[in-house]
């Protein structure tokens, strides 16, 4: 089993700061939008800067928490297994097959040495 760098706790807390923030982005990507279209009034303007204000505060604590680092370790990590596991899982079916063919040629060749046994006693 490999050992972990992070706790548990930095995955969810940098996966929920990644949540945010991704809502903070599609937030003011809408406002923004709306200021463009000219459909903007004066609390818009408000919560599009205070929008902006706690979109860059995310990224600057997801900056700092080293979160991007955090999340991809885990998702290499998530893939190892899932490699691993699948290659476990395709090389059990491979040696399966091959016993079932070997234990053909077994049994043909017992049959083959037992005609053989009984035709050199028949003589």
């Amino acid at each position: 089993m490999a050992i972990n760098k992070y706790t548990e706790k930095e995955f969810s807390d940098c996966i929920l700061l990644d949540e945010k923030l991704r809502k903070s982005i599609i937030i003011v990507d809408e406002l923004q939008r709306k200021k463009a279209s000219g459909r903007f009034d004066t609390m818009d303007n408000i919560l599009l800067n205070q929008e902006i204000e706690l979109k860059n505060k995310r990224e600057m604590e997801f900056s700092k928490s080293s979160c991007a680092n955090k999340i991809e370790y885990k998702r290499l990590v998530e893939t190892g297994k899932i490699e691993t596991d699948s290659a476990i899982r395709s090389e059990k079916e491979i040696l399966t097959k091959n016993f079932n063919e070997q234990y053909i040629y077994i049994g043909i060749g017992a049959l083959v040495l037992m005609t053989s046994l009984y035709l050199i006693i028949r003589k």
